[in-house]
């Protein structure tokens, strides 16, 4: 009895110490062991490092959470490594398989990466009931390349009942009535779609094609070469996806979102973006655009800083003497800011930015020999810019100095202008009027002087209105304008 006794004790201790060493071995055991596949930070920069290994960490102390094993994709996806990133949105699916964002970004990031059955993922997203129009935008624009239209005009129509407010519903159907030669339904969809995106690239050039497919090939002409005007439309409005690369921290996506808050005018947030590149990467190129940012930001003194290492490090850097030109005459600080607007120029000989910034110093101290060689050495560069040639023959016409202004050579420019802009600008034709009173040909100053009024009255400049009238009165009674040359620029 005591034989049999000692034998179960024993059997219950191995047995304890067997579940002892398994519950041992499965904490110790790395959860991103055999999961996620081999990849290389060698060449990572520091943050990107960082945030990896925080976030793996997470991963695990709670293998249990489809949070931590998503957002840890997350960071692989948005800096390039797109097997982990596809493995760990795999496991956040299988943690939680009703989670809708982690199964449409897996099937995001797969589509990324050019596997055959990011399709498959796609339409497993959709069966967890989500009316999110992204979502059938991308599933619907997948089929319609692979020629599944019953597929696509299902789910543009979808996307279009959630949501008409978005372009690519409509583009979408557009698309797909235009390969059905349905000219007039595609014409109306996309139609629809400008309305609500009238600078989509894409939507511009689909109008431009059917243009041409109902016969009206002038209108198709503009549509077209409107539409090659316009910058990459880009990729379908995503919050989700949008979300995602916010986590980014390498410099190239910190630099994408500085120049998006820059569009937005948040120049606060574009310097802390920019702040961040320069951290890490204090290349010319960081130290301008953070220049740039912080100037915007009216902050001189850094920016003037920024500026000043951007062109130490890339002495031939056109664009930061442009602008550290510009922040000097801000300052009031003339002679160093002739200095490196001149620099821009010799590096650039056309920038007309930097010969405007040169022009309204010059303006600034009423030196108007120098504006005038200076606007007709960049006339010679831009023959085709018509607010220099505009400006110069204003200023070639209402000089008081009577050994600088030159009436004949302002009627040419002028007239030149007034011709490029179909005779319809009001500020051309105000300018032709006072070169012609420069002359002393009143009767075709009044002339044009008339027409500029006209023109004018039909917008919403009064100051403009005001002044023609003024000058108006002078060429009734015989008498030229002049116009002392300082202030700002016309």
């Amino acid at each position: 009895m005591r034989r049999e006794r000692n034998r179960m004790v024993r059997k219950l201790c191995l047995v304890f110490l067997a579940v002892t060493k398994l519950t041992f071995l499965t904490a110790c055991s790395d959860p991103l062991e055999g999961v996620i596949p081999e990849f290389d930070m060698a060449q990572a920069e520091a943050p990107v490092v960082a945030q990896i290994d925080s976030l793996m960490t997470t991963v695990r102390s709670r293998p249990e959470s489809a949070t931590a094993w998503g957002e840890l994709g997350i960071s692989f996806f948005v800096h390039g490594y797109l097997a982990p990133a596809i493995a760990a949105f795999d496991q956040a699916v299988s943690v939680d398989s009703n989670a809708f964002s982690w199964t449409y970004l897996n099937a995001f990031a797969r589509e990324r990466a050019e596997h055959s059955d990011y399709l498959q993922w796609y339409e497993r997203a959709l069966r967890k009931g989500q009316n999110y129009p992204p979502l059938y935008h991308r599933l619907g624009f997948a089929y319609l390349e692979d020629d599944g239209l019953n597929r696509a005009e299902v789910l543009f129509r979808q996307a279009v009942r959630i949501d008409s407010t978005l372009p690519e519903g409509h583009v979408g159907l557009a698309r797909i009535h235009f390969r059905n030669k349905n000219l007039a339904e595609s014409d109306r969809s996309i139609r629809r779609a400008l309305r609500r995106a009238p600078r989509h690239r894409e939507a511009n050039m689909l109008l431009g094609t059917i243009l041409k497919a109902q016969g009206e090939a002038a209108a198709a002409e503009r549509q077209i070469s409107f539409a090659n005007s316009l910058p990459q439309t880009v990729d379908i409005l995503d919050p989700l996806v949008d979300q995602m690369y916010e986590a980014a921290v390498s410099s190239p996506w910190r630099r994408r979102r500085g120049l998006a808050l820059m569009l937005r005018e948040d120049f606060t947030g574009a310097v802390k973006e920019f702040q961040a590149v320069v951290d890490v990467k204090p290349t010319a190129y960081s130290h301008y655009d953070l220049g740039h940012a912080l100037h915007r930001a009216k902050r001189l003194d850094e920016a003037l800083e920024q500026y000043e290492k951007a062109i130490a490090v890339k002495s031939d850097y056109m664009q930061a003497h442009s602008n550290l030109g510009a922040l000097l005459f801000q300052q009031e600080r003339l002679d160093e800011a002739i200095v490196r607007l001149n620099e821009a120029l010799k590096i650039d000989p056309g920038h007309v930015q930097s010969a405007f910034n040169l022009f309204n110093v010059f303006k600034s101290r009423g030196e108007t020999a120098p504006a005038i060689d200076l606007l007709g050495r960049i006339l010679e560069q831009k023959p085709n810019d018509v607010n220099l040639g505009r400006q110069l023959a204003w200023l070639l016409a209402t000089v008081p100095d009577d050994h600088l202004r030159d009436g004949a050579r302002a009627i040419k420019l002028a007239s030149a202008i007034c011709e490029k802009t179909s005779w319809q600008d009001p500020v051309a034709l105000d300018v032709l009027a006072a070169a012609y009173a420069a002359e002393g040909n009143f009767r075709k100053a009044t002339e044009h002087g008339k027409t500029a009024r006209d023109i004018a009255a039909q917008s919403s400049n009064k100051r403009l209105l005001a002044d023609i009238d003024k000058r108006l009165a002078l060429y009734k009674g015989g008498t030229a304008y002049r116009e002392p040359f300082s202030g700002p620029m016309r």
